[in-house]
């Protein structure tokens, strides 16, 4: 069994694609299997990915009904004992990265890393932490974990479920939210792990993402919800 699944989602997108693609093969680190799910792409997509295919362990060009469709179908693809989602665009930080965090021999069931936040353009990158060294209930509430920049266990799949596929953008907030109810274990390294680029959909509707994550909060948090609710409204 690999270490590591790398899963990469994408529809078309071939440009980043191959970003994505160059940051993941090039790794120093060899322990990991490369999974890419397409989305029945037309701009070229298939070339890139047959021109890597070497170092793809698979790959299915479909069309899918959404993001974690998509992300759904990489997990029931994936052996690895720990999965990691680079969708098209996002890219690992440096050609070394996977050795310094897997050299530190993680166990945890969650392991947060740091991630870079960059302009459509790649300009003005941010670093985006987990500023907390407990994640717990209080803290999922507010915030998510970095998405491309976390290790999850597989077995946490078994044990959670998969990806909701009935939202659209929140639904890798949804699985971190059960996760930790289901007091999976976490570990947090100082290392920048991965680029994340705004030119993705969680930029694009903000409004969509605030939306979706209220509907996770409620669901799951009915009181810290209706106590948050009425904080904002005496706020205002």
């Amino acid at each position: 069994m690999p270490k590591l699944s790398i899963i990469t989602i994408n529809h078309n997108n071939r440009e980043g694609l191959s970003k994505t693609i160059e940051s993941v093969v090039n790794q120093t680190f060899q322990d990991y299997e490369y999974i890419i799910i397409d989305g029945g792409s037309n701009d070229g997509t298939l070339e890139e990915i047959k021109n890597n295919r070497h170092k793809i362990k698979k790959w299915i060009s479909e069309k899918d009904s959404g993001i974690y469709n998509a992300m759904n179908k990489g997990i029931n693809n994936a052996t690895g004992e720990y999965c990691l989602f680079l969708n098209s665009g996002d890219y690992l930080y440096s050609l070394n990265v996977l050795d310094a965090v897997f050299s530190k021999s993680p166990s945890a069931d969650l392991i947060c890393c740091l991630m870079n936040i960059e302009e459509v353009d790649g300009s003005n990158p941010t670093v985006y932490s987990v500023n907390t060294e407990r994640i717990n209930n209080r803290y999922i509430f507010i915030q998510s974990l970095p998405h491309p920049s976390t290790f999850i266990k597989r077995d946490l799949f078994n044990k959670h479920g998969l990806y909701d596929e009935s939202l659209k953008i929140a639904g890798d907030y949804d699985f971190f939210v059960r996760a930790i109810k289901g007091k999976a274990t976490f570990e947090i390294y100082q290392i920048i792990l991965s680029s994340f680029n705004k030119g993705g959909i969680s930029y694009r509707d903000l409004d969509l993402v605030s939306t979706e994550q209220m509907i996770v909060q409620k669901k799951y948090y009915p009181v810290y919800y209706l106590f948050h609710s009425l904080l904002n409204r005496i706020k205002k």
